[in-house]
């Protein structure tokens, strides 16, 4: 499928076995064979290997060239992956190229996913970058630009109810979580990670959450990005009522709880939980995030 869409540069309209045998493999019948083994499955097949294990061995640029890939594997989709595998094989050698290529895949598909592209335009997307870069226009390829409508537009779906998005909560967490720790390309070996609210999504009628906000600060804040938290624990439904200061004792830390998440010890830092504290808090977040990702 990927060697298919890197060759065509274009979203599959037939069946693969169709598909596969016109686009690819006539260019090398009547005694090319060798060629094409030589030439395009051995160093994409290599490619490939190294894009799911991020494994590059070196100094501190292939090590961001890793950092990358396992931002990017962890994405909801495989779309991204045939420009990726265009990089890996025509540039074997250049981490440089690689870095600046890779953050602008990731740039790309990461609005995409905020945005919910559908998987034909994000097709026709990747097959318009594929097209730019046979045309030799490399890291300036136009397919890689966002327009400002589509900043505006991913930056209004991370300003809104992120937690209610279940395809791209848990990657926009992650990668903020990363940016606040200041640890690129880090590895989340948990078995589970969960995303969690701090203000409760059903608060006790007599609770603390209720006294401090109002039924329209709820309403509001409840599924916004901070007040989101992540967790290597399953959810419990009892505890995540408590009010704030139990909360954190008992739900957001110990053992099974805070983990490494920079997310969530910025929350335990906290002595209260208010919207003036969530709106302080929203902004932060959102401005690492339009800062990393150039949406403004």
């Amino acid at each position: 499928l990927h060697l298919r869409m890197i060759f065509a540069k274009e979203r599959a309209r037939r069946e693969l076995l169709l598909e596969f045998p016109e686009q690819v493999l006539n260019a090398y019948l009547d005694g090319h064979a060798a060629e094409f083994v030589d030439d395009v499955l051995l160093p994409y097949a290599d490619a490939y290997e190294r894009l799911l294990n991020a494994d590059y061995t070196g100094g501190p640029e292939w090590q961001s060239v890793n950092a990358w890939l396992k931002r990017l594997v962890r994405l909801d989709n495989n779309d991204w992956r045939p420009p990726a595998l265009w990089a890996l094989k025509t540039h074997a050698d250049d981490p440089k190229f690689l870095q600046a290529f890779l953050r602008r895949l990731e740039r790309l598909a990461a609005s995409m996913l905020v945005r919910r592209v559908y998987a034909t335009p994000r097709a026709l997307r990747y097959a318009a970058l594929l097209k730019d870069l046979d045309a030799s226009k490399g890291l300036k390829a136009s397919a890689f630009d966002l327009s400002d409508e589509e900043c505006a537009d991913t930056l209004d779906r991370l300003n809104g109810q992120l937690y209610l998005v279940a395809p791209s909560r848990i990657y926009v967490l992650l990668r903020l979580d990363e940016l606040l720790a200041n640890q690129p390309g880090v590895s989340y070996e948990h078995h589970l990670v969960t995303v969690e609210h701090v203000l409760p999504q059903q608060p006790k009628k007599d609770s603390d959450w209720v006294a401090d906000f109002d039924p329209d600060e709820r309403v509001y804040w409840t599924h916004r990005l901070a007040n989101l938290v992540l967790l290597n624990r399953r959810k419990n439904s009892s505890a995540q009522r408590f009010d704030f200061a139990k909360k954190k004792q008992q739900y957001f830390s110990g053992s099974n709880g805070v983990a490494t998440f920079a997310l969530t010890s910025q929350v335990l830092a906290k002595d209260s939980w208010t919207p003036e504290i969530l709106k302080s808090r929203q902004r932060s977040l959102l401005k690492r995030l339009t800062d990393e990702w150039e949406l403004k």
